[in-house]
């Protein structure tokens, strides 16, 4: 398996025209000055110990909802007890909401979106999720923390064998490390892009671009997503097939209802 380069943020800004959203590129510290406060987990516990959340638990290949749990009980001695995923960040979480610059987010991506998705995660050291993909572009703006990224064009789709679950996004069973060459015979021979992303970085990962994530420390990061059905229809039609007949409502129901 071989590497590739991921765009800095000193190549963007020399690019006259505005950025290739059909490939991923990071934002050096551009999200560096947006916190005033060093977020960590403590601080989460401290602020917002008594909020009841309902936490997403990834624990291998299982995902679990724990509902009903306050956030002080999910961080002990300062540390991620498990790895959580908060929605409604504007309503439950308006300081992290406020800090982000969503102007600057949009002057960058400049494009139609079907609506936003907000998500902050909260994840512990040594952790990560298994290789998977989803049709929303995104930002993901690191707050704290480290993480490692390994990204896979769509084009790669083949090599990778995604199950074929009825999810609102695709996953695999391929140890991206260590690829059992029985079972995924052409995955050795596709090229990855690999990035570490560290607190005030800003990582875009485009539609259906395969990546697996692990958490090199306890970090806080927050996706902004922006759901495109026809951007996701160029990046992989048949991904995006499938995911109109996986979700329900399917994807086709929703972009109706959105333009009525």
């Amino acid at each position: 398996m071989g590497r590739g380069e991921i765009q800095s943020v000193a190549e963007y800004f020399q690019v006259p025209h505005k950025p290739d959203l059909r490939q991923p590129f990071v934002l050096r510290q551009a999200a560096a000055q947006w916190f005033s406060t060093q977020w960590n987990p403590r601080l989460f516990a401290e602020r917002f110990g008594e909020n009841v959340i309902a936490a997403i638990d990834y624990t291998g290949e299982v995902q679990a909802e724990t509902s009903s749990t306050p956030l002080s009980k999910l961080v002990r001695n300062g540390k991620m007890s498990k790895d959580i995923i908060l929605t409604g960040l504007s309503d439950e979480w308006p300081e992290i909401a406020a800090a982000i610059d969503h102007k600057f987010l949009r002057q960058i991506y400049q494009g139609w979106s079907m609506h936003t998705e907000n998500r902050l995660y909260l994840a512990s050291a040594g952790s990560g999720t298994h290789l998977h993909c989803e049709v929303p572009g995104s930002f993901l703006i690191h707050i704290s923390g480290c993480k490692n990224w390994k990204l896979f064009h769509p084009e790669y789709t083949p090599h990778i064998s995604p199950d074929a679950a009825h999810l609102s996004y695709f996953k695999s069973q391929v140890d991206v490390n260590n690829p059992d060459a029985s079972k995924y015979p052409l995955f050795r021979g596709i090229v990855s892009q690999e990035i570490e992303l560290e607190a005030g970085d800003i990582l875009w990962v485009p539609p259906y671009h395969w990546h697996k994530v692990t958490n090199l420390t306890d970090n806080i990061a927050v996706r902004i997503s922006f759901y495109n059905p026809f951007a996701g229809l160029q990046a992989n039609p048949v991904l995006f097939f499938l995911n109109f007949v996986a979700l329900k409502p399917s994807v086709f129901r929703r972009f109706f209802r959105r333009i009525k």
